[in-house]
């Protein structure tokens, strides 16, 4: 009998520590859900005070897509921006507190591929509204050994140094070229200049 109650007891035991787990898990998955659905354009953006530029996407049922907006928030404290609709995120902009500031580009958007070397109206260079700024030619060159006996050139920025966006130098595009007939031979790797490009 006494053998009886304390597999009972055991089985309660083990049915609250189950019970707690499974709150637990509950709570976690609750939280994970909570975290990842901040700062989407379907709940809108909780934007830092100090934020320049930040990037945010906004939702255009009409056309079904979505487009890139930045935001300026100088208040001091945090400020919400909702982007459920184009209605919501337009009268932001064209209501926008005193010390914030809401701007859109029509070259700007989630599936932009394209390159540019100039920040686009709003100034920025996140025309894809990645959060990132995303150069187009990222590679130096520190191999120009070019001479009628050994044809190597490097394709890539002068200096073995990237520029950034926006930014012209010289770029050497790789190819050798060897007048042989002097002696000694003439000979460079070819560049020409080049501004960066990013999205």
């Amino acid at each position: 009998m006494k053998s009886e109650k304390t597999d009972k007891k055991k089985i309660k035991i083990s049915n609250r520590i189950v019970y707690v787990i499974s709150l637990l898990l509950i709570g976690l998955s609750i939280g994970a859900v909570v975290v990842f659905a901040i700062n989407s354009w379907d709940t809108g953006y909780k934007v830092a005070s100090g934020s320049t530029n930040l990037s945010v996407q906004y939702y255009a049922p009409q056309f079904y897509t979505l487009w890139c907006g930045y935001v300026d928030n100088y208040t001091g404290k945090y400020i919400f921006i909702p982007t459920n609709t184009m209605e919501e995120w337009f009268s932001f902009v064209n209501n926008s507190p005193v010390n914030t500031d809401g701007c859109t580009d029509s070259n700007s958007f989630p599936a932009q591929t394209g390159w540019f070397a100039s920040s686009n109206s709003c100034g920025s260079w996140d025309y894809n509204c990645d959060g990132a700024l995303t150069k187009r030619w990222t590679n130096g060159s520190d191999d120009r050994d070019c001479s009628v006996y050994n044809w190597s050139c490097d394709s890539g920025w002068d200096d073995n140094t990237v520029p950034d966006c926006g930014v012209t130098k010289s770029y050497f595009n790789g190819d050798c070229w060897v007048d042989p007939v002097p002696i000694p031979d003439i000979s460079f790797c070819e560049s020409s200049s080049r501004t960066q490009q990013c999205h």
